[in-house]
């Protein structure tokens, strides 16, 4: 990177975090009804799921963005900022804020946006660490070519290093990648339900996630449960992970 490309990412960065500052300044305002908003240090961090938090310390308040957000409309950072200072004094309210934020992640203006797990300062289960599999990759390709016609572009394929019963297997679209959970590397886990949840989550990959008319977000909707129910052995598999699981 030259001297000259240094200076005007930094001037890129600098203008992001002035226009942020001023939307959030703008926000704060309104809410809390006053002239003068407290000092923020806002940033976008790469958090592995779509998260936003806010931190108040020494009066100074520490918001951080996902950066799968970087760009988003001053609309939805205002939107971002409103929900999260109302979850923070508990005000109430926020529902407007809440559905053009919603409607921004299901939107084509976000096309990476086909995720699981969207937090707001929640402690979302985490899967640790991934372990690359042979296994899973011809597993991979195997469910592409028999469901998919083969149209589904490389994911990378994982088991995750640390074993947990609240999410089996989870689509991580920004590095276009897939975890499997290691509880289900077992020798008492037929084959199958790995298929199972390994198609599930491929159906991620192609399947966009709709807004409802309350603007809740929904990733299990009516077409992506038609599509589930195809997979060969869906009962079984579905049976058995309710059961184990």
């Amino acid at each position: 990177m030259t001297g000259s490309q240094k200076n005007q990412g930094e001037e890129a960065q600098n203008t992001d975090e002035a226009i942020n500052t001023g939307i959030f300044s703008q926000v704060y305002c309104r809410l809390r009804e006053t002239s003068h908003a407290p000092p923020c240090d806002i940033r976008y961090f790469p958090y592995r799921n779509i998260k936003n938090t806010l931190r108040i310390r020494d009066r100074k308040y520490y918001i951080r963005i996902s950066d799968m957000l970087k760009g988003a409309p001053n609309s939805v950072m205002a939107s971002i900022y409103e929900i999260l200072l109302c979850r923070t004094f508990r005000i109430p309210g926020s529902h407007r804020a809440k559905l053009v934020y919603t409607r921004y992640l299901a939107s084509s203006e976000l096309p990476a946006m086909n995720y699981t797990a969207i937090s707001f300062d929640e402690n979302s289960p985490g899967t640790g660490h991934r372990k690359k599999s042979s296994e899973l990759d011809s597993r991979f390709k195997q469910l592409n070519q028999r469901y998919f016609h083969g149209k589904i572009e490389k994911l990378e394929i994982y088991w995750t290093s640390k074993k947990s019963r609240k999410i089996l297997g989870q689509y991580v679209p920004h590095r276009k990648e897939i975890l499997i959970n290691a509880m289900l590397d077992h020798p008492l886990v037929p084959k199958s339900v790995i298929d199972f949840v390994l198609y599930h989550e491929m159906l991620h990959s192609i399947i966009q996630p709709r807004v409802s008319k309350t603007g809740r977000k929904m990733v299990h909707h009516g077409e992506f449960k038609r599509r589930e129910k195809q997979f060969e052995g869906y009962l079984f598999a579905d049976e058995f992970l309710r059961e184990n699981f």
